[in-house]
Parts: C-alpha cells; structure tokens; sequence
C-alpha cells in the first residue's frame, strides 16, 4: 500500500472516531426544526391576522 493511501485511510479513521459527522447532522437537524418553529408561527400569526 502506498504511504498515500495509509496517511488517507488513517485521516478517514481519525475523523470518523472524533463524532464531527454526527455533530454536523445534528446541527442540520436543529436547524431544519428550527425553520420549522418560524415557519409555523409565521403561517399562524399570518391566519390570526386575517381573521381579526
């Protein structure tokens, strides 16, 4: 195997021990809730507008 190859798959190894892929979903996560929250609230209080 070239020295390449085992400084890459040793990159990929230390990477996917450290958790930054997990935590990267969970912040994609918390953001698309987060859009979901004002979307919400801004389609109700654009209801309750209307209607009074």
């Amino acid at each position: 195997m070239k020295e390449i190859d085992k400084k890459l798959i040793e990159t990929i190894s230390r990477y996917a021990a450290s958790g930054i892929d997990q935590q990267v979903a969970n912040l994609e996560k918390d953001r698309i809730l987060q859009y979901q929250v004002i979307m919400n609230d801004t389609v109700n209080d654009t209801a309750s507008d209307t209607v009074n």
